[in-house]
């Protein structure tokens, strides 16, 4: 008798828990991105939501901005789709430590940068010696591809770019 009370106890238990996992659907796998004429600090806050990123932003980041993503993207993806916007409005996003970064116009990310290293203000300099073509050119063919704050400078000496 009691078997008999617990295979009816076990079934009533699957009739209730099956109708409740079929109806929740499950929740897709990705950010979808669609923000149209929307001022920047909205886009900021949701980013933040999104990756779990904390952000400082300067008072001068203002912009609307246009944003749209037609499939599903991972949280990386959203972040460096942030990043590109915030480069075609003129901003630049600093890190200052783990999950913290700072706002800022491009002009004053690079006139920050100590060098030190510890808050991630850091730019790089590279040397690129050339065998094959003249550096004076390739200075001139790369300038327009590192954007505003970039630069490139040619030694006719040792033929490199620097």
């Amino acid at each position: 008798m009691k078997l008999r009370y617990l295979l009816l106890a076990g079934c009533m238990l699957g009739m209730f828990a099956a109708p409740k996992a079929m109806a929740q659907d499950p929740v897709p796998d990705g950010h979808i991105i669609n923000l149209t004429d929307v001022d920047i600090q909205i886009l900021i806050e949701d980013v933040g939501t999104i990756t779990g990123n904390a952000f400082v932003i300067h008072p001068d980041v203002r912009a609307n901005v246009n944003v749209k993503s037609p499939t599903p993207l991972s949280t990386r993806e959203v972040f460096d789709l942030f990043l590109a916007t915030l480069r075609v409005h003129g901003f630049a996003a600093v890190p200052e430590g783990r999950n913290i970064y700072r706002i800022v116009p491009e002009a004053l990310a690079s006139q920050e940068a100590d060098g030190q290293g510890p808050s991630g203000s850091v730019f790089y300099t590279e040397v690129f010696r050339l065998e094959n073509f003249n550096a004076v050119e390739a200075a001139k063919l790369v300038q327009p591809l590192l954007g505003a704050q970039g630069t490139v400078t040619a030694s006719n000496t040792s033929n490199a770019l620097i």
